[in-house]
């Protein structure tokens, strides 16, 4: 009787033997799908997360009007003349915190500009740009450069300000003058 249950034992179990490797078989596939999803969203969480430390640590970038004392003249003896002693033109000024803003030329911005224009993206675009001037940046790293915001309005500001036959900066009253000085 002992050999015939064994038989009847080894019977079964070589009868659920190709069902048990077809299980084994799905659980390793799961298990593998698993795996692979897991580093998937990994990856995804680290590329969000270097793209939000990007966007918090850009600077954002801004068309202004510079006002500077005109060079080789002296300064105004009266500070009512001081129209006459400055010149405007438009730059555009990189945000720093608690220091002055970098400021760059039209010239120095004019390739990212066309960049973010050409691109459609509406919203402003992180921009990675190396310079000296730029080292004073929010989060600036001398061999990597720093992150700078450029919105599509902006870059289609310094485009426009950068044509030739663009008009200068309005001429500002002698108190806006006073101000900016």
């Amino acid at each position: 009787p002992l050999r015939r249950r064994g038989k009847s034992s080894l019977e079964k179990l070589e009868k659920t033997l190709p069902e048990a490797e077809a299980e084994e078989e799905s659980a390793t596939k799961v298990v593998l799908a698993l795996h692979a999803a897991f580093f998937d969203k990994q990856k995804a969480f680290d590329d969000a997360n270097k793209a939000l430390n990007k966007v918090k640590h850009s600077s954002t970038l801004k068309v202004q009007t510079l006002v500077s004392f005109k060079r080789g003249k002296s300064r105004p003896s009266a500070w009512r003349d001081i129209a006459n002693f400055v010149e405007l033109r438009w730059v555009v000024s990189a945000e720093v915190p608690q220091e002055r803003p970098v400021i760059l030329s039209l010239e120095d911005v004019k390739g990212m500009a066309r960049s973010v224009v050409a691109s459609g993206c509406p919203g402003p675009n992180i921009i990675s740009a190396k310079g000296q001037k730029l080292n004073r940046c929010v989060g600036a790293k001398p061999r990597k450069g720093a992150y700078l915001s450029l919105a599509r309005q902006t870059a289609k500001q310094v485009l426009k300000h950068q044509r030739k036959n663009a008009p200068g900066p309005e001429p500002m009253h002698a108190f806006a003058l006073l101000k900016a000085a």
